[in-house]
């Protein structure tokens, strides 16, 4: 749980952080505060780090990513040579990327 300061003012708010670290996700709580509130590093003071188990998450943008069978599209398929001794180092044409 952060809290900002402003010039005479402050405000606490609750953050969700979803990272593999608790340094990832303080890491990744000072990146968002800077780039969606420009809030400066010094200005953040956390009161609280913690890690919440799914069922008591509350926002949206973390509970998405509790399903066990989440799939993720593969954007970057690169063809490759069915051999080794196919494989070229330079090529004629642009590489194929396609699903």
């Amino acid at each position: 749980m952060p809290k900002r300061f402003g010039c005479s003012w402050f405000l606490k708010s609750l953050q969700e952080n979803r990272d593999t670290t608790l340094n990832g996700a303080v890491e990744h709580m000072y990146t968002e505060m800077a780039s969606l509130h420009m809030v400066r590093h010094h200005c953040i003071q956390i009161i609280k780090i913690a890690t919440v188990p799914a069922k008591l998450c509350k926002r949206e943008s973390t509970k998405q990513f509790h399903n066990s069978k989440i799939k993720f599209p593969l954007v970057y398929k690169k063809v490759r040579p069915p051999s080794r001794k196919l494989k070229t180092n330079y090529k004629a044409s642009r590489p194929n990327l396609f699903m």
